[in-house]
Order: structure tokens, then sequence, then C-alpha cells
């Protein structure tokens, strides 16, 4: 493996956001990385071609390297472009200093906030550190925040933004910024986010909303994003509360995509308004995702939609809780497992097959088609003894466990 030598030749401190070190003027820093992790050290060229570090690298003798030439193809100033701008977490023990593609954050999610304004101009990616958000802080920005056309990373749910309890909107997703309605969409992944129950007089209607920004998200990706009540400690389990103004904890616009991402413990309301995933976006899908809480697990608004491999259960809210709610055409409904007081009920829309689902348990019915969710099929699911109820007379019942 690479022996890397990086020495700070400039008068100020340098953060080496590729090592997550502060070097001071003078120091050197010795480590050791793979050929891929010198492919990806985009700030420590930067650094090296403003003139603020010298750059050895020594290569055993079964490895080469043609010197600077790390990125085939690809020009120093391409990767200038577009940097990786790294939020550290100050009360974490992250650098309080400001560097070239760094941004401190005092804990109150003004970082974030400046360096997804700064990737909107430059493009490139964000990657907030582990630690904790707080967005009800004082000093918190403005709400929600914008990811237009870029990525976003955490360090899983070591990275916990702590929702406000008075502004409940997280993040918009756009396809705006650099990359252009016809490029790459935005993507969130690896992030928790604790959940806080809303105060009297509350506002925000979607969390995490990749539909309801200036310019429509097309392609929105989100994954591996946890929202999880009292993530940071203290009481969980759902409660109704009558304060919670969200209609929805996601929103997909068109061929917006949703991978390994849950919703546990999380409130509803006695209205029946709360739905944990909401798929608005033409031909969006859902993959391997689980709700615990909430009035509604998922609710297809779209065309075309896929919801495979979920899961969804109201916890002790279960008697007002509906797993699967269809009003879209041609949604796909395929192999979830579903607890709630009604476990799949399509209630417009035509079209829709529903397969290989395992209703666990319902206070009401397991399986129903509504008037008016014309042609659907249902089939090959197991029911464990709740009803399955088909009020459309053009729906196609084939072989069902019950």
């Amino acid at each position: 493996m690479p022996t890397i030598v990086v020495t700070n030749v400039s008068s100020s401190p340098v953060f080496l956001r590729d090592l997550y070190i502060e070097l001071a003027p003078g120091e050197v820093s010795t480590s050791f990385r793979s050929s891929d992790q010198l492919q990806a050290s985009t700030g420590i060229h930067e650094l090296v071609d403003d003139g603020s570090v010298t750059l050895s690298i020594t290569f055993p003798p079964e490895e080469t390297s043609s010197g600077f030439d790390l990125f085939p193809g690809l020009s120093t100033s391409a990767l200038n472009a577009a940097p990786t701008i790294v939020v550290g977490n100050v009360p974490a023990g992250d650098p309080s200093g400001s560097f070239p593609g760094y941004v401190p954050d005092t804990g109150n999610g003004a970082g974030i906030a400046q360096a997804l304004a700064e990737a909107a101009v430059l493009g490139g990616s964000v990657h907030i550190r582990r630690g904790l958000y707080d967005l009800g802080a004082v000093g918190a920005p403005a709400l929600p925040l914008a990811i237009a056309g870029f990525r976003v990373t955490g360090d899983g749910d070591s990275t916990i933004i702590r929702m406000s309890t008075l502004d409940r909107r997280l993040f918009v997703m756009t396809t705006g910024g650099p990359i252009g309605v016809n490029g790459a969409g935005p993507e969130l992944a690896d992030i928790g986010i604790d959940w806080t129950v809303a105060a009297p007089g509350a506002v925000g209607t979607e969390m995490i909303d990749a539909f309801g920004g200036a310019v429509v998200s097309r392609r929105a990706t989100i994954e591996n994003v946890e929202v999880i009540k009292n993530l940071g400690g203290g009481p969980a389990g759902p409660i109704l509360n009558p304060n919670e103004s969200l209609t929805s904890l996601f929103r997909t616009g068109i061929a917006g995509r949703i991978f390994d991402s849950k919703c546990i413990n999380i409130d509803g309301t006695a209205g029946l308004t709360v739905v944990a995933f909401r798929l608005v976006g033409n031909v969006s899908r859902i993959d391997q995702c689980a709700v615990n809480g909430t009035n509604v697990g998922y609710r297809v608004e779209s065309g075309r939609a896929l919801v495979q491999g979920c899961s969804s259960g109201g916890g002790v809210i279960t008697a007002s809780h509906t797993g699967i709610e269809l009003a879209g055409a041609g949604a796909r409904v395929l192999g979830n497992d579903i607890i709630g007081d009604d476990g799949i009920v399509a209630k417009t829309g035509g079209g829709s097959i529903i397969t290989g689902n395992n209703i666990l348990f319902a206070f009401a019915d397991g399986i129903r088609v509504d008037l008016g969710a014309t042609d659907s099929i249902v089939t090959s699911n197991r029911m464990n003894g709740t009803p399955l109820v088909v009020n459309e007379p053009s729906a196609v019942v084939g072989l069902n466990a019950l």
C-alpha cells in the first residue's frame, strides 16, 4: 500500500478533509492509502494545486504511479469543479475553523445549510460527519434545506439530525442546480433523523420532499435514511398527536426511489393524516423499507409505482394504521409484511397487482378492493385469517391463502 506524506508549507493551518485531520504550519502527516483511496483524495490534490501543501507518495515495488496522474483522463480543474464538502460537528470533536472543502457546524445545522448552499453552486457532494445537529436550537437555519441536484451523505445513524418541534420540514430535493433537469437526480443517504414530538402551532406538511420544490425532482434517490423517535435518547413509542402538521415523512417525485429506509415509533394523528412514504411522482418505487407508527405506512398516488419487500405496522396505534393505500393506476404491491387496522386497501386507480404479501394482523380488512379500483388483480397473498373484501366487480381474485 502506498505511503503518503503531506506537509503544510503555508503560513496557516490546513484541513485535510480526506484524512479528517488539521495540520499546523510546517506540520507533516504520514499515512497509508490504497490506490483507490488516492484516486478519491480530491481534497489533498486541491491543496497541492493551490500551493498549501506538498505531497510525496512512495509506492511498494509491486505498484507503480505516474506521479500526480492518479485520475486518468480527468484534469485537476475538473476535480476542483465538483468537490466533496465535509460538514464537521464541533461538539463531537471536529475542527472549529473553516478550510477549503470543510465547513464546521456548532450543532445547530447552520454548517449543513452553508455546505448545501455551496454545493448548489459548485456541484459535487456534501458529507455530514457523525454528531448531533439540532434544527430546533438557537441559530438553526430556516427550513427546509435544499438538496439541488447533488448527493448528501452521512455516517449512518451516527449522523443525527434532530427535527424542530415547530417547523417539521427538513429537506426539499430537486434536480435544479448545476446538474440540470436531464442529469442525475439528487441523493440522500446514510442519515439518522431524530423524530421529535410536534409542539402546538407546528407547521410544515412534508418532511423530506422530492415533489414539491420549485423544480419537481426527477430520479431522486433516498437510501438508508432512518427516522426514529428520540434517536438521541428519551422515551419512544408512537402517539396520536393533535399538534402534528405533517402529511408525510417522505414524498417522491418522478421516478423517485427509496431503499432500505425506516420510520420507527412515529406519531400519527386522530385525523389519520400522517403517511410515512408517499409515492406521488410516476414510476416511483420503494424497496426494503420499514414502518412502525404513523397512520398510513405507504400511499401510492401515482401511476406504475412499486412497493416491494417492505413492512408496515402501527405499534401501539395499530388501530389507527393502514399498511398500504393505493390511489394510482398500475401499482404493483409485491411481497410485503403488513400489520394494521387495514392491511392493503386499493381505493382508486386501475390495474393494480397485489401479490405475494403477508397480512400478519388486521382489526378490519386484510386486503380490500374498493369500488373504483378497476381491474385490480389480487393473488397469492397469505391472509392469516384476515378478511379479503372485494367491492369492485372488475377485480380479478386468484388463489390466496386465507
